[in-house]
């Protein structure tokens, strides 16, 4: 509810849906559902098959993906690091949960021989993919979980077998081996395993504090991470490879959440996680029951789950995996008796857990009726809503594909029917508009006529249109200020007023993220153009004259912003190089694109443009060096020879200009001023006759 983004607080987008509101209602409601509908111990038995089954299932999966071993046949799934959890350290979080359960009931007395066999082996396998991904995390926790189950275990001999009980030993030492300073990567020649990065602990603790100065008590609202991330990561990420990438998770899930849901949630969360975990300790300690080695397994897994939300991000299958133990973990609890009580059945409901009783004539029970409706309805509707938007994912994947194979007309149709399947997802909208921006260029590359003008500006308009609802609905997202700012500045010929709309989208796109050097450039990039559409009409008009010239100081002072956020950025160089070169500020535009050309020496456009310059500075030898090195780069650049054969003119050598001159004619043989100036050469004139 507080969320300016409503549709990512509600429902969720990409890798952030888990935070959603529908999301944490239906873990929510899985957990009642599980308490209050699974009683026999037979149904639980089978709920445990059937998760360590799809672990091992998701685990020979995740293998062969991380060997290089593709099974699937589509192009997104040719990926070592895809699988069917979410990241490769995710996967190994989920395959540790089940590796403790299965090693508790591998161990426990009464576990028949069948079930002995599949839980030694699947606790086999999972221990095989510890080694094999390695997160040193998840050997943490592991250490955490065994040293549980080995000291419950040996508490209770008549249950667990001490025999057996060697299983989590064995995981034990594992665990402390692989903790050691010294890093052991057993199978890292046959195994490609991925390095997943995240900010930092410091770094989010710092969003966590810049956050709450504005949202202590509530946040910014479920899934906008990416916001507080960007509103106030470090300056130091900058001199990183990461500088540009904007993060949806902090450090971990505990510590991103002060920024997601506040304080309150916050608190409320850590009274979960520090409740039970209390509970469950006091109750193996305390309690007694044939149920108690299943109560030891799916709590131990449970607070390996919760303890690495404290130092990993979640997804949704964590959180699913989470809500799971929780549920079971509190059945399997809940039916322990005190110790020296004798217990009267080996199923997990023998006790009602969630129990109220109303007369039918009491406003109570008229109100519990009418919550209970609610949360029908809201469980039907979210069904349903889950549904469409589903689908509206593939047929928006069916339009991208369509626009990579150049279809734009079968791509906005298909994007376009995404969005009214799904009308509040802000992605649909920004690539819809930037398809509507295509097919202008597509009706712009056709002879002008009274249709095509009205098609271009029909066009333009949707293009506008559509950039314009993926701000208003999703404020928040730096990507729609920038989609909306580019498109003003593409059409800035044909809109008046559309320079303006684009500088003041860019600025909300560095109010957003103001510590990004790609959003300072873009915006005096945009004063930089708007500058230039004003020249020629400037000229008669002194109050454009004075606005043109504030563009341009504009323009600089942004560049050189960028440059301060990001010193070796080098496109802000190169374009603060390009404005003093426009304002014939010659020897600031030497400095800024020699420091290009340091960063960039095989770059042959900057060795065309410090070319350029040295040419405009008569410095003839300079300007020789650089469009040599151009052509040295690409022999076929056109442009760079027919300038170093203009230099050659000057410098007086006939015979290497006309050469080039040439060279350049062969590579556009229909060019008239080409063709001009090889004449002029060959007559022993100047290629280029000077200005009067």
């Amino acid at each position: 509810f507080v969320s300016k983004n409503a549709y990512n607080g509600f429902v969720g987008s990409g890798s952030v849906i888990t935070e959603s509101f529908f999301s944490i209602f239906s873990l929510v409601l899985l957990f009642f559902v599980l308490i209050n509908n699974f009683y026999e111990k037979k149904e639980v038995l089978n709920i445990i098959f059937v998760l360590i089954a799809s672990g091992l299932i998701a685990g020979i999966f995740g293998l062969l993906q991380l060997s290089g071993k593709f099974i699937l046949p589509w192009d997104f799934a040719k990926n070592i690091s895809f699988n069917s959890i979410g990241s490769v350290n995710s996967l190994e979080i989920f395959l540790a949960s089940l590796l403790v359960l299965s090693s508790v009931l591998f161990a426990e007395t009464e576990t028949v021989g069948w079930r002995r066999f599949f839980y030694g082996l699947a606790a086999g396998f999972f221990l095989f993919m510890m080694l094999a991904i390695n997160y040193r995390n998840v050997w943490w926790g592991l250490a955490i979980a065994t040293v549980i189950i080995v000291a419950l275990g040996m508490l209770n001999r008549r249950q667990v077998s001490q025999y057996r009980l060697i299983l989590p030993m064995v995981i034990l030492a594992f665990s402390v081996l692989m903790i050691l300073p010294v890093r052991m990567n057993l199978f890292s020649q046959w195994l490609q395993v991925p390095i997943e990065v995240s900010p930092s602990f410091n770094a989010t603790l710092e969003i966590d504090k810049q956050v709450a100065k504005d949202n202590l008590f509530f946040g910014t609202g479920p899934g906008s991470f990416s916001y507080g991330y960007g509103l106030y990561r470090s300056l130091s990420l900058n001199n990183t490879d990461f500088w540009s990438v904007r993060f949806s998770q902090g450090f971990s899930k505990a510590f991103s959440l002060p920024v997601t849901i506040g304080l309150f949630g916050w608190l409320s969360w850590l009274v979960i996680i520090i409740g039970f975990a209390f509970y469950g300790f006091w109750t193996l300690i305390a309690r007694q029951g044939k149920n108690w080695p299943l109560a030891l397994g799916f709590f131990s897994a449970w607070f390996m789950l919760a303890w690495l939300q404290f130092f990993y991000s979640t997804n949704l299958t964590l959180e699913f995996a989470f809500w799971v133990m929780l549920a079971l973990s509190f059945l399997a609890l809940k039916s322990l008796v005190p110790k020296g009580k004798e217990e009267t059945t080996e199923d997990l409901g023998g006790d009602e857990l969630v129990k109220a009783e109303f007369d039918r004539t009491s406003p109570l029970a008229s109100i519990l009726s009418f919550i209970l409706v609610i949360v029908l309805v809201m469980a039907i509707s979210g069904l349903y809503l889950g549904g469409t938007y589903y689908y509206a994912d593939i047929v928006y994947q069916k339009g991208l594909k369509a626009v990579n194979n150049n279809d734009l007309e079968k791509g906005s149709s298909l994007i376009s029917r995404a969005v009214t399947l799904n009308p509040y997802n802000d992605l649909y909208l920004r690539d819809l508009s930037q398809i509507a921006l295509l097919k202008v260029n597509q009706e712009l590359a056709k002879p002008q006529d009274a249709n095509r003008d009205r098609n271009v500006q029909n066009l333009i308009a949707t293009a506008i249109n559509i950039a314009k609802r993926a701000t208003d609905l999703a404020p928040l997202n730096v990507d729609n200020w920038v989609q909306r700012a580019s498109i003003y500045r593409a059409v800035m010929a044909y809109i008046p007023g559309a320079d303006q709309w684009a500088i003041d989208s860019y600025q909300e796109a560095t109010r957003l993220e103001p510590n990004n050097p790609l959003y300072a450039f873009e915006l005096g990039r945009s004063y930089f153009l708007a500058a230039d559409f004003l020249t020629t009409s400037a000229s008669k008009d002194k109050e454009k004259q004075a606005k043109r010239e504030e563009y341009l100081a504009k323009a600089e002072e942004l560049f050189k912003k960028s440059v301060q956020l990001k010193s070796d950025y080098a496109v802000a160089r190169f374009n603060l190089a390009s404005l003093y070169d426009y304002e014939n500020k010659l020897d600031e535009a030497v400095k800024e694109m020699t420091q290009v050309k340091d960063a960039y020496p095989q770059d042959m456009g900057v060795a065309f443009q410090l070319g350029l310059i040295y040419y405009k500075q008569a410095k003839w030898d300079l300007a020789k060096q650089e469009f040599e090195r151009a052509i040295l780069l690409d022999e076929n650049y056109a442009n760079a020879r027919y300038f170093l054969s203009l230099v050659y003119d000057k410098l007086g050598n006939k015979t290497a200009a006309i050469e080039h001159m040439e060279k350049v004619a062969k590579l556009n043989p229909d060019n008239q001023d080409v063709k001009t100036a090889l004449e002029n050469l060959r007559a022993g004139k100047p290629a280029v006759p000077e200005a009067p």
